[in-house]
């Protein structure tokens, strides 16, 4: 990925639009971004990583918080940036989450995040599949874009120094090992559950165990006991084979027994119903008596409802009669009520009729005074009009007169507004050249800074050379003390060696010096003498000593060396020091004063020039206000014209419309046009109303005789009918007997009903009982006749007895058969899935355990972290090339071999070699610029170890923000020539830093300089 062009418009400290073109640096791959700090030289780095990720290019950063704050609500945060891959270009434009202006002036409103990737012919505007497309086109997650591509500040040293944990989580995101992770924690979480399950399996066992206490058997028991499983389930298997036999002998007798009380059950049933039969006998003969007086009253009640309906008839037509006389007699008085309001509305309909033929002539005359109101109308409006126009006119003038006066006030204005304008003019060209003035005082003071600040590191490195030699000294004593010690016991153990060989003879054994087997006269030893280990101890106690005498005269050594390049950068010996920093303070408030006295300049400048668009403003303001005001003061006089000749117009058309006009009182006028207008209504009105009520009543009239005609044949009709009902109703009550007041005497119909349904059901009853009796007499002779229902009773009573005692041993023995079979199915179920749990958990718990990193058999090296640690040799022995290169031969990095307590990570920390002592120690040791070189050299590792790795992945871009400041003038040569190797090679390489050596080394700059109105940056070469 190479950068094209970057565009920047109110992003972080940038509020105007800011527009990088990388291909003005003109081939010049290698560029210093300078500039003072917080003017926004990161932000630069920032928009670059916003635009490709989404985020910014550290984690001190925020993307919510990239909208300028020298911006308003009224402008929009926008980065555009377009770069090159493989021959092809792409551009992204992306605006984050902000507030910016609405639909109407003066408004804001909330804008969500956006983003626009162009590839080609197409636009992606998700910002999420936009995300995927441009990580799988860089083939660089944003992860791994931060520790290969763009080294933020603050984060450089990340790699270098993290433990194997930390450097575990960044190289699964680089190299791709989430899959080996995921199998780890696969087998940690199904060793986890195999064990859970194993718990489970033995706890399901003990209690299919418990669910045979009940079960009382002696070895039964004792095999529980001893959780002997494979001889619980055989004991259970005999016990389920003698509790059948004992089932199956119980369930042949309970089907004997059951035969003999079905057939007992029987006699003593058909026995209780004999006995039922005859006592319902009894009852019927009782009550024969009363169901025969029920039939006589029934009788009497069916002749009593003839003679009823008879009666019924006979009134309903008397009640008929009655009804069509009284409508006969209604219908005469509404006939001659209708005659009389005839007469009384054709009468009135005379008069309205002579009054209707009036109608025309009295519309005409409505029709003139009409005419008459219109034209007084049109006066009136007239009049009203030119008092109108008058008032106008006046008003006009006065305005005119006001629009002159600020004409006047405009033109002073305008000439004081152009005369603040050249004043701030010329101010803005002071500013610029006081602005370089500060720039060069500015640089004085940071030279002076340096200085002091290189003084201070000489005047550390003379304490230390000090402290160092007071330690080679004693290091050097204790190592001349340990040699002399270690040649006077060598000494004494050579002079005691007889001694030490006579002591080691035996008898008949040769002595290993003359081979004699005869040791007449032994060698005494030495009782002071040392034995060989003490020797030994001693010889390696000397070399310690030495290995600390060499090891401090190299840091002696090193530390003159440093002081030396120090004297000669600084341009003084040490003992010129204190003069020296006495020059250098006084220059350093020299400037200071110079620098305090021109930002006061600079900022009563400033706020001169802070008004120049408020001034331009008024000036544009002002012409604009003096057009506006002469263009209105040419349309009022237009106006005036305009009104004048409207007003002579109004006066002519009054004058000839005056003769037309008979009476001038509008009010009269109106009075007698609505006189006339309510008399025409009236009339129009009621002459149609009272035709038509009059019509109405004629056909009324003529329906009312109609019908009078048809009731008085009804009325001779329904006189018949009652004659003839009442005649039929005597003829009945005679036949039946009955007086007139018979109906009191009757049964009720409910009553009626209700008899005749008991009498029903006891002639039934009657004829049931009879034939059941015959039938039950019968069956209970055919049992003999000493058989009784109590000697029946008692025999039923033992059989039911026997059969009771017979199920409950029944009932005893299926219980406990169906706890044999269901702790048989349990314990058989559990048991063997504990045995093949339990071997699978064995398995795959070591594999756990290897995978993992906590097995001792693996050093506890997770598999991961295995796969890791061979791209991580890689990545260590190309990061090596350039270290040694960087640091002069002195530094090699090595992997950690040396295995650390506890049971954490392990594999991936980091040592360094450092050939001029000969020692391994931590890279957390290492100074500052040391460690800067030692970072560098591994991002540049891990650079080359990714391409080489992933064929899709093209890294032609370097971003370093900060770490130069550290660097010594030699390192920092040793540094700009690996950055210039790899500028060689067509990678583009972009340096931040405030090192104003590196403007000289560097010729290509993006220079940013910041203001109170923001920053600002631009390429120069």
């Amino acid at each position: 990925m190479r950068p094209l062009r970057l565009e920047l418009t109110a992003f972080g400290p940038y509020k105007e639009k800011t527009v990088l073109d990388f291909k003005d640096l003109k081939n010049q791959n290698l560029f210093l971004v300078c500039g003072p700090t917080g003017s926004g030289k990161t932000t630069i780095f920032d928009a670059i990583a916003y635009a490709l990720y989404d985020d910014a290019s550290g984690e001190s950063r925020s993307k919510d918080t990239f909208k300028s704050q020298f911006a308003s609500d009224q402008d929009l945060c926008e980065v555009t940036f377009e770069f090159e891959l493989k021959g092809e270009e792409y551009k992204i434009i992306r605006s984050p989450k902000q507030t910016g202006p609405g639909k109407r002036k003066g408004t804001v409103k909330n804008y969500e995040s956006t983003v626009a990737f162009y590839n080609g012919d197409t636009v992606t505007t998700k910002i999420k599949d936009a995300n995927e497309e441009i990580t799988t086109l860089l083939s660089l997650s944003y992860n791994q874009f931060k520790q290969i591509v763009m080294l933020p500040q603050g984060e450089f040293k990340k790699l270098l120094e993290s433990d194997s944990k930390n450097k575990e989580e960044i190289f699964r995101d680089i190299f791709r090992t989430e899959l080996i992770l995921s199998f780890q924690e696969i087998l940690k979480k199904q060793a986890s559950q195999l064990k859970k399950d194993a718990e489970h399996a033995e706890i399901s066992l003990r209690a299919a165990y418990e669910y045979l206490i009940d079960i009382d058997d002696e070895q039964l028991i004792n095999a529980m006991k001893l959780q002997d499983t494979e001889s619980v389930l055989d004991r259970l298997d005999k016990l389920a084979t003698n509790y059948s036999k004992k089932e199956a002998s119980f369930l042949d007798s309970l089907k004997k027994n059951d035969h003999h009380l079905l057939i007992l059950q029987g006699q003593v049933t058909e026995w209780e119903k004999y006995e039922i039969l005859l006592l319902e006998n009894k009852k019927l003969l009782a009550v024969t008596e009363d169901y025969q007086r029920i039939e006589t009253e029934l009788f009497d009640y069916q002749q009593g409802k003839i003679c009823l309906e008879a009666k019924k008839q006979w009134q309903a037509a008397e009640l008929e009669n009655n009804q069509i006389q009284n409508q006969f007699i209604i219908e005469q008085e509404e006939k001659k009520k209708t005659g009389t309001l005839i007469q009384d509305l054709t009468d009135q309909f005379f008069n309205i009729e002579e009054e209707y033929k009036k109608l025309p002539q009295w519309r005409k005359e409505k029709e003139e005074l009409k005419k008459q109101n219109e034209k007084i109308l049109q006066l009136e409006q007239m009049e009203e009009e030119k008092l109108n126009l008058e008032k106008q006119k006046t008003d006009t003038k006065k305005t005119i007169e006001s629009i002159e006066v600020q004409l006047v006030e405009l033109k002073k204005n305008k000439e004081k507004w152009n005369a603040q304008s050249l004043e701030i003019r010329i101010a803005q060209e002071s500013l610029w050249e006081k602005n370089e003035g500060k720039q060069l005082i500015q640089e004085q003071i940071k030279n002076v800074q340096n200085k002091e600040k290189d003084i201070q590191t000489l005047e550390s490195l003379i304490e230390d050379l000090h402290n160092a030699i007071k330690e080679m000294k004693n290091s050097q004593i204790n190592y001349e003390e340990k040699t002399n010690l270690l040649t006077e016991q060598r000494k004494l153990y050579n002079n005691n060696l007889a001694g030490i060989l006579a002591a080691d003879l035996e008898v008949d054994h040769p002595c290993p010096v003359c081979g004699s087997y005869e040791h007449p006269s032994l060698a005494q030893p030495i009782l002071e003498t040392p034995s060989d280990e003490q020797l030994e101890e001693m010889e390696r106690s000397r070399e310690t000593a030495s290995h600390i005498y060499s090891k401090n005269s190299a840091v002696v050594a090193s530390l003159k060396k440093q002081i030396t390049t120090f004297e000669n950068s600084l341009g003084f010996t040490i003992e010129s020091l204190h003069s020296e920093k006495m020059k250098l303070s006084k220059r350093m408030d020299q400037e200071s004063e110079k620098l305090q006295a021109l930002e006061k300049e600079l900022q009563s400048l400033q706020e001169m020039i802070v008004h120049f668009d408020k001034v331009q403003s008024k000036i544009t303001t002002t012409a604009q206000e003096e057009r506006d005001a002469e263009l209105k003061n040419k349309e009022l006089h237009t106006n005036i014209l305009h009104q004048n000749n409207r007003i002579e117009v109004l006066e002519s058309n009054k004058k000839n419309l005056l003769p037309e006009i008979s009476n001038l009182d509008l009010e009269v006028v109106k009075k007698e046009l609505t006189e006339w207008n309510n008399k025409i209504t009236h009339i129009e009105k009621e002459y149609p109303e009272m035709r038509n009520k009059i019509t109405e009543l004629e056909k009324k009239l003529a329906g009312q005789i109609s019908t009078i005609s048809s009731l008085e044949k009804q009325v001779e009709t329904t006189d018949q009918r009652v004659e003839q009902f009442h005649i039929e109703y005597q003829n009945k009550l005679d036949q039946a007997g009955f007086k007139e007041n018979f109906e009191e005497e009757l049964l009720s119909n409910q009553a009626a009903q209700q008899k005749e349904k008991d009498l029903i059901e006891f002639q039934d009853s009657v004829k049931i009982n009879t034939q059941n009796l015959n039938t039950q007499k019968q069956l209970i002779d055919s049992y003999g006749n000493d058989m009784t229902l109590d000697h029946l009773e008692l025999e039923r009573r033992q059989v039911q007895e026997e059969k009771d005692s017979i199920e409950i041993q029944i009932s005893m023995i299926r219980s406990l058969l169906q706890t044999i079979v269901k702790g048989q199915t349990s314990i058989k179920k559990i048991y063997k899935k504990m045995h093949g749990v339990l071997e699978k958990y064995q398995r795959v718990q070591r594999l756990s355990e290897i995978a993992n990193g906590t097995s001792k058999e693996t050093g506890r090296m997770s598999f991961e972290r295995y796969v890791l640690a061979i791209y991580y040799e890689e990545i260590v022995k190309a990061a090596n090339i350039r270290l040694q290169q960087m640091t002069a031969d002195r530094y090699l990095l090595l992997r950690t071999e040396e295995k650390g307590k506890g049971i954490g990570a392990k594999g991936l920390e980091l040592d360094v070699f450092d050939h001029y002592t000969g020692q391994t120690r931590s890279v957390k040791t290492l100074s500052g610029g040391e460690s800067f070189k030692a970072s560098l050299a591994l991002a540049l590792g891990l650079s080359d170890v990714m391409q080489s790795q992933s064929g899709g992945i093209q890294i032609d871009t370097l971003f370093i923000d900060e770490g130069f400041g550290t660097l010594d003038s030699e390192s920092l040569d040793h540094a700009i020539q690996t950055l210039a190797e790899l500028n060689a090679r067509g990678r583009i390489v972009g340096v931040i830093s405030h090192v104003d050596e590196l403007k000289t080394r560097i010729p290509a700059h993006i220079e940013v300089t910041h203001t109170s109105e923001g920053s600002h940056a631009r390429i120069t070469v």
